[in-house]
């Protein structure tokens, strides 16, 4: 796909352009790889197909770094991240694409400081999430988050300070959902309390990052960062119909935007998960990597 960037004035209609290219390249590379890895998994030649699949993660790096130099605001990127991305190909195999945001939950570990002490205004959020879904014992599963995250191997309160779902050669913090999964069902174990996996937690946290992109948080967020923030205000200021350059864009008073800046927002962090997969008659493939405009491609992964 070829067109000349900088002659086109209209941005969005830029980030569309450049959204199908990467579609359109990217599809391609999966297709032919994925279909040349049925072939070398016939001949059970393991060398080939780790060959192979290097091949296929290192053109899709390549791929994405070039595409997304050109994509410098929150409006372009919600191209990326509202499209629909399923392709029939020949002989009934399909590939499916998904892009979203990693940067529109607060980072869990967040929650104790550089200097060890508790950020009040994360565990606020962390408050306001356990008491609107009416969890009997929110006291004790924070005290097992924050035991979890700091550096120490001292108990806040009594059995919180918990070996087997401490991380493996870490400082501390809560490394991945499954790791978070541990402290759930701990708790759990010891409350009978089963409103705790209740909570979307996938809608209000993650596990990396410094930022928070408020473009693309949900209204359930907004309301728990401050809790004079109502439901309807929240989906009403994130209804998709604006995007947001600053704090003071935004309808909201005075007190409640002081309030907001205590958070690390951000109104453009080009930083994104992609998932995919590959299937067919005889194969099913998938692969998923993280992307951010600092360290590019990482944690690729195929999944068989």
């Amino acid at each position: 796909m070829n067109f000349e960037r900088n002659k086109i004035k209209n941005k969005p209609a830029v980030a569309l352009m450049i959204t199908l290219a990467i579609i359109a390249v990217m599809t391609q590379i999966i297709y032919l790889t994925f279909t040349y890895l049925e072939k070398t998994k016939k001949s059970d030649n393991e060398i080939e197909q780790l060959i192979q699949a290097n091949i296929t993660i290192k053109n899709i790096e390549k791929m994405v770094i070039g595409f997304m130099k050109d994509i410098n605001s929150s409006k372009e990127i919600k191209v990326l991240y509202e499209l629909p991305i399923v392709f029939d190909l020949e002989n009934n195999a399909t590939i499916s694409l998904t892009i979203q945001p990693d940067t529109n939950v607060i980072n869990v570990n967040k929650l104790i400081d550089k200097n060890g002490e508790t950020n009040e205004s994360y565990r606020m959020v962390f408050d306001n999430i356990l008491l609107s879904y009416e969890i009997d014992n929110p006291h004790l599963f924070m005290d097992l988050l924050l035991d979890t995250i700091d550096r120490d191997d001292v108990s806040r309160s009594y059995q919180t300070e918990i070996k087997e779902i401490q991380p493996l050669f870490s400082d501390g913090g809560v490394i991945n959902l499954k790791h978070f999964q541990q402290i759930l069902d701990y708790y759990y174990k010891k409350t009978d309390d089963k409103k705790i996996y209740k909570i979307p937690w996938e809608e209000y946290i993650g596990f990396s990052g410094d930022k928070i992109d408020f473009n693309f948080i949900s209204p359930e967020l907004l309301t728990k960062l401050d809790d004079e923030i109502s439901e309807e205000k929240a989906k009403e200021i994130l209804n998709g119909k604006k995007i947001y350059k600053k704090l003071e864009d935004i309808n909201l008073e005075k007190d409640i935007i002081n309030n907001l800046k205590k958070f690390p927002l951000v109104f453009f962090n080009l930083s994104f998960i992609c998932s995919g997969s590959f299937t067919s008659k005889e194969n099913g493939v998938g692969f998923s990597f993280h992307y951010d405009k600092k360290n590019k491609v990482t944690q690729f992964e195929l999944i068989n």
